[in-house]
């Protein structure tokens, strides 16, 4: 997972997954094609169970 792709995992919504919408096309294909968001309507997208489990990561991960 790239940083950018990182960046905007962590934008989901705790409960609903739904990620920010102001992400460009080309990450959002990025990480459609991880298999890690999915369409949760017309412009919005939300985390699969892979991308929740990435965002489980991240936010566990020390950042130094």
């Amino acid at each position: 997972m790239t940083y950018d792709q990182g960046l905007w995992v962590l934008t989901a919504h705790p409960d609903t997954l739904l990620l920010s919408e102001s992400a460009p096309e080309w990450l959002v294909e990025e990480c459609r094609a991880l298999g890690i968001v999915e369409a949760a309507g017309p412009g919005a997208w939300k985390l699969t169970a892979a991308g929740f489990a990435e965002r489980k990561r991240l936010l566990q991960e020390p950042t130094s």
